[in-house]
């Protein structure tokens, strides 16, 4: 009976360190998939992006950029009020903007638009991997092309460092912390941020050993205790996705480095911080840090 008990256990031993295996191979093997689920789905049609890059409307022009890789993607920059974006006046300030791992510049409108109400202009480019652009996304390649948006800033619209406002959401606080130990800009801004991927895998499978083989990182929590730009986090609490004390934990880190940092909860907010209820309860905490950065920028000039 014993040895009949034994052989049970064993070969039920067996198969579930087989069944871990296989999930931990599939893992392995569509990590990428994963982690960036928007790759590979449709976008702005390259025709409109050539007709802006062309014609410019109103406010809002479209410029093909090739990354350090040679991948080719597009910037969409779009200004607050009738003019096109520049930086001949003082007073005109820029979001780099870095959207989640389910977006695409399709949705530019909808993430501009708490931006442009606090009289901020507003740039975003496309992933590679993503919508029209070429390649495949990893972290490497995201970091690429945060690299080429601030160029583009700096190089094609003359945005002064100091003017430039760094904002990332969920995946996308991933290239934002990473863009703002390179170049110091007047403010980062991290919606539904997380701590590192490793973190947000083991927070979502718990029971798998998702540590041993990620080969993504996109380590913020570290990050952000190495920057000195000014620091808005705003998370729901009611967050699945990425949770509450993922914000706490950053916010920690920040303050320890010296950052000027805030955390502003969003009362029973989710996730998706820019739908509707909660994009409402962005204007006031957006418009407070922005005239913090303004104020400073002012006070700097007046300086000797």
């Amino acid at each position: 009976m014993k040895t009949v008990l034994g052989k049970t256990i064993l070969i039920m031993a067996v198969i579930a360190i087989c069944l871990l295996f296989i999930v931990v191979a599939c893992l392995c093997q569509y990590q990428s998939q994963l982690i960036f689920p928007g790759q590979g789905k449709g976008g702005d049609s390259r025709a409109d992006l050539e007709r802006l890059s062309r014609q410019p409307a109103v406010n809002e022009q479209a410029i093909p950029v090739t990354l350090a890789s040679g991948l080719k993607t597009w910037v969409r920059i779009v200004a607050a009020g009738d003019r096109l974006p520049d930086a001949t006046a003082n007073d005109h300030y820029l979001v780099l903007f870095f959207y989640g791992n389910c977006g695409r510049l399709d949705w530019f409108g909808e993430f501009a638009a708490p931006f442009l109400n606090c009289n901020l202009d507003f740039a975003c480019i496309e992933w590679p991997g993503f919508g029209v652009a070429e390649g495949r996304p990893s972290e490497r390649n995201c970091y690429e092309a945060a690299d080429s948006l601030w160029r583009v800033a700096q190089e094609r619209f003359g945005y002064r460092p100091e003017h430039v406002i760094i904002a990332g959401y969920s995946m996308g606080v991933g290239l934002a912390c990473e863009l703002a130990t390179r170049y110091s800009a007047g403010g980062l801004i991290l919606f539904s941020g997380f701590t590192s991927m490793p973190d947000i895998a083991q927070y979502h499978f718990p029971y798998l050993p998702v540590r041993w083989f990620l080969t993504t990182h996109f380590d913020n929590r570290d990050k952000l205790s190495k920057i000195s730009s000014p620091c808005l986090l705003l998370h729901g609490t009611a967050d699945t996705i990425v949770p509450f004390r993922m914000a706490e934990e950053n916010e920690q880190s920040a303050r320890t480095g010296g950052c000027d940092v805030t955390l502003h909860a969003l009362p029973e907010g989710d996730h998706e911080v820019f739908d509707e209820p909660v994009v409402d309860l962005l204007h006031t905490p957006l418009t407070e840090f922005v005239n913090k950065i303004r104020a400073r920028n002012e006070l700097e000039e007046q300086l000797p």
